[in-house]
Order: C-alpha cells, then structure tokens, then sequence
C-alpha cells in the first residue's frame, strides 16, 4: 500500500533494487511502473541504470519522455541516472560511443 506524503514530511529514503540474470523477465517494466506509482503518491523517486550494456531501462525512460513530448501529454518521469564505464562504452557500437559520455549519468531527466 503507498502513503501519500505529507508536505514537510522528512524521512529515510528507501532502495529498491530489482534484478535477474535472465533477460526479458520484466525488470524494467516493472521499475517504471513502482517509479510512476511511487511518485503519483507524491514522493521523490530517483532511479538508476547499472545495465551499461542494454541500458534498458534507460530507453525506456528516453522513450517515455519523447512519446509524451510528441503528444503534448505531462507525465510523471523519475531522476534518472544511467552509470556507464569506459569498458561498457567502449564495447558499444561506435554510433553509441560517440553519444555516451565515458563515466556518469547518461539522459539525466529531472521530474517536472
């Protein structure tokens, strides 16, 4: 059950970490759908791409945030943040290189 936050409220924040070595069980979708959820019921969500690879869950957040841009609709995105490594984006096809910075965040969304 969420709680909806109270203004002023100041509290611990919390982590929540979903993994699995198996690709295509859901790990992103289900990360967007606890960020969307968490920050409806008013609370600060920050979330973090350690997949320097597949960065799936990083286009998801880049392709939510253009699908509603196109559309002109306002929705709900998390501080982002993708870790990538020298080693990740040097094995990345070079057209991705070239985008990638060589360590830190990687389309950094603030909520609006």
């Amino acid at each position: 059950m969420l709680v909806q936050a109270s203004q002023g409220q100041s509290g611990s924040a919390h982590v929540v970490v979903l993994g699995n070595e198996k690709g295509g069980s859901g790990k992103s979708t289900t990360a967007l759908h606890i960020a969307v959820a968490l920050m409806k019921a008013g609370q600060r969500v920050a979330t973090i791409d350690l997949d320097c690879r597949q960065q799936s869950f990083t286009r998801y957040i880049y392709n939510r945030n253009a699908w509603a841009r196109r559309t002109g609709l306002v929705l709900e995105l998390p501080v982002h943040c993708c870790i990538t490594s020298a080693r990740c984006a040097c094995s990345s096809p070079p057209a991705a290189r070239s985008r990638m910075p060589r360590a830190g965040c990687r389309w950094p969304y603030a909520a609006s």
